[in-house]
Formats: C-alpha cells, structure tokens, sequence
C-alpha cells in the first residue's frame, strides 16, 4: 500500500468520524428539541390554564363578597319585618342610592315568594345616579330560577347577561336574624362586569385580562376564532402562542342557567418557553462543545492507536519490498489486531525467506552440477580429440608402412 492510498483511506476514515459525530449533534438537538421544548410548552400551557382558572376563581370569589353581603342583609329582622310590612322608614333608612354605592354593588332588588318584585333599584356606583330597571325586572320574571325554593336547595349565584353588559349576582332568601323563621321572599345583589371590575380582576390576579361576552356580534378575529373552537371541541380552554414572547389563553364561563355567557382572554408572556429556549441553547453549546471534544479525542486516539501503527506498518512493508530484504521483520507491537496482522507478516516473511534460501541453495547445487558436468565434458572432448588423432597418426603411420611395402 503506498503513501498516498493510505493517506486517502485515512482521510475516508476522519471524514467518517466527522459525518458520524455531526449527525450525533444533529440527533442530540432533535431530540431535545421535541422532549426538551415541548415539556417546556406543556409546562407553559399548563400555567396558562391555571392562569384562566385562577380568573374563574376570581370572579367566584367576587360572587362570594357579594354573598356575604348580602346574608347580613337577607338574614335581619328588619328586611324579615319589612317583608311584611312593606314600611317605607326601612326604605329611606336602608336603600337610598349612597348606601347601594356603598355596598359596591348596583342592583338590588327583594322578592316576595311569588317572585314579585317588592323593591328594585339600579344605580351607577361612581355618579350614584339611578338607572333604568326595565331589562332586569323583565330577566327576573322570565326566568323561574328566581323564585324561592321549596325545597332548600340553594339559589342562584353567578353571572347573568342583561344588554346592558354581564353580571355578578348573588341571591338570598329572606331570613330572620338568627336564620330562622319561614322565607319571606328573596334579595338579589349584582353588580356589572363592566371595564372597572375587569381592571380590578387584571389587578387581583397580576394578569392581563380582557372579558368579552359569548354573544357580542364584533368579536376580535382571535377570540372569534377561539370561541368557534371551544364550542366545537368541548374543551375548556383553549391556548395557543401568538408570538415568541407572548401566547393566549382562552376559557368560556357559564351563566346560572349552565349556557355560555362570558369568554376570557389572558394575554401571557413566554417567560416558561423563553427559558426554555434558553436552556436549550445552553444544553446545545454543552453538547455540542462535549461531542467536539469527545470527536478530537477520538481522532487522536484513531491516529495513536490504529492509523499511526498502520502507518509505521505500512512503511516497515515498503522498506522490505524496496530492499528485497526479506529477512528483515515489521514490528509487531501490541497482542491487538494490528499486532496480529503484523506477526501474519512476519511469518509470511519467515516463510518466504526460508523458500528463498532454499531457492538459492538449490541455484547453487544446480550450478555446481553444471560446472562438474562441463567439466566432464571437457575432459571428454580433450580425450576425444587425444583418440582422434591418435587415430590420425595410425592411418598416418599405415599409408607409409603402405608405401614401403609399395617400394620393395
């Protein structure tokens, strides 16, 4: 093998490790990605439903002040006694228009058991100026859910949707002081869910809240949209990201009568998904400095380890093909598999360098039988020409023993 096949091989095997290390980084980031990113998002979707429940909770808990104002109310010998009476000092004493706004309410409005209205008042909480009656006078009566109970169960409490905007009622049932005595009727406290209680809401649950009604006809597109979507789905909230740094959350709330009233948007910055995001990138720089580090000592060990004792193997090789010195040896190393590759070599050498030897002694008998044979040869072609003319001399010798016959 020469320098530059190897060199090409141990460029192929670098860019092997580095493909393979690349696609470990790559594997890394996608797989952080969907578990890592995603447990992030759930994690974010999970507080921004807690976030609309805790609004829920918030309006629950309006509805609950206006209870407890309104027991102190439904269950006093004055109201019992003026349930009865219909005397006009509790009214001039009690439900004049300052001491509504002062109960932060804007309505209210007292029931007889038939579900006539004995009193009734509307008023703005801020001008303290009365308002028209009409439109809750007409729900009360449409709807038997404002009559009293039979049968003790409890009485309405909630939201219900005038034109005028939603609500927040709570009712009661007219009581004596001590709770006793049989119902005389029913009071009602509400109070508008108009922009004033919403910042209120935004302000008890540090969230940006805005409120709009199931019914309004000019719904932004975004909660349009998400209005079709728990309608259809049946779920109770809806949440999706708006951007990088802010996602919406969406819920629908429920009048007394168990029919959609109101749906809430929470408007939320993404501080979960951003730290998420964040802490991805972090993991990502540590993983990826950590599979460059480990790729560089794989490397180095390769080249230690494998690529430098090929090398140097590769090269004891070329010397003993250029030298023809097959008694030289490679160096063996390490009992590993270079090792062993390197004793194969040697014992192919040892191998060829025995039949080499072989090889030669056998040359050299050959080419000392080819001198003994010359040799022998020479020696017969000297004897041969030592006979020849020998035997030229005897027919020599016969023509002139011939030619003196001849003479005599």
């Amino acid at each position: 093998m020469n320098l530059r096949k190897f060199s090409s091989i141990r460029s192929k095997i670098i860019l092997s490790i580095v493909i393979s290390i690349s696609i470990l980084s790559f594997m890394i980031y996608v797989v952080s990605n969907n578990l890592l990113l995603k447990s992030y998002e759930e994690i974010e979707k999970g507080q921004v439903a807690q976030d609309l429940q805790r609004v829920s909770d918030t309006l629950d808990n309006m509805v609950d002040q206006l209870g407890v104002k309104l027991i102190d109310w439904a269950w006093w010998d004055d109201t019992y006694q003026f349930m009865d009476d219909r005397n006009e000092d509790y009214i001039s004493s009690n439900l004049g228009n300052s001491s509504i706004a002062n109960l932060e309410i804007n309505t209210m409005v007292f029931m007889d058991n038939d579900q006539n209205i004995i009193f009734k008042k509307l008023i703005n909480i801020g001008s303290q100026k009365e308002l028209p009656f009409e439109n809750i006078n007409d729900h009360i009566k449409d709807n038997t859910k404002f009559s009293v109970p039979s049968d003790g169960s409890s009485t309405p409490r909630g939201i219900i949707v005038l034109p005028e905007g939603p609500m927040l009622i709570s009712t009661s049932v007219i009581l004596t002081s001590d709770g006793g005595g049989a119902p005389r009727g029913l009071i009602l406290f509400g109070r508008f869910l108009h922009e004033d209680l919403i910042s209120e809401i935004a302000r008890l649950t540090h969230l940006n809240v805005n409120i709009y009604r199931y019914d309004e006809l000019s719904l932004p597109k975004d909660v349009f949209q998400a209005k079709k979507i728990l309608t259809e789905s049946k779920e109770s909230n809806y949440i999706v990201p708006y951007s990088k740094t802010n996602i919406h959350g969406y819920t629908i709330l429920r009048d007394v009568y168990g029919n959609p009233a109101l749906i809430v948007k929470i408007d939320h910055l993404r501080e979960i998904y951003n730290q998420g995001t964040k802490t991805l990138v972090s993991f990502m720089i540590l993983a990826s400095l950590t599979v460059l580090v480990f790729g560089i000592l794989i490397i180095v060990l390769f080249e230690s380890f494998f690529l430098y004792r090929f090398s140097s193997l590769s090269k004891d090789v070329r010397d003993i093909g250029e030298t023809k010195d097959f008694k030289k040896r490679v160096t063996e190393g390490k009992r590993d598999e270079i090792g062993e590759f390197a004793r194969s070599i040697n014992q192919m050498l040892t191998a060829l360098s025995g039949t080499m030897d072989k090889e030669e002694k056998f040359n050299k008998e050959i080419l000392s039988s080819k001198q003994k044979l010359n040799e022998r040869l020479e020696e017969i072609e000297r004897m041969n020409k030592l006979m020849i003319d020998r035997e030229l001399k005897m027919i020599e010798l016969k023509k002139q023993l011939a030619q003196l016959d001849n003479d005599k």
